[in-house]
């Protein structure tokens, strides 16, 4: 989690003129909280994110 934190935040990766900086964050942080949740736990977090 905190490697993808770091890619995130890396402006090389990321640049912050060429991306939006909230849909890096909800796209790479959406995979990973899915990754880990049940199925029911992955439909709240989709609609958490999808509010972001």
């Amino acid at each position: 989690m905190l490697e993808q934190l770091n890619v995130m935040l890396n402006p090389q990766v990321f640049p912050p003129d060429r991306y939006n900086m909230r849909e890096v964050f909800r796209s790479i942080f959406l995979y990973y909280i899915r990754g880990i949740c049940t199925d029911d736990g992955a439909r709240i977090a989709a609609e958490h994110f999808a509010r972001l």
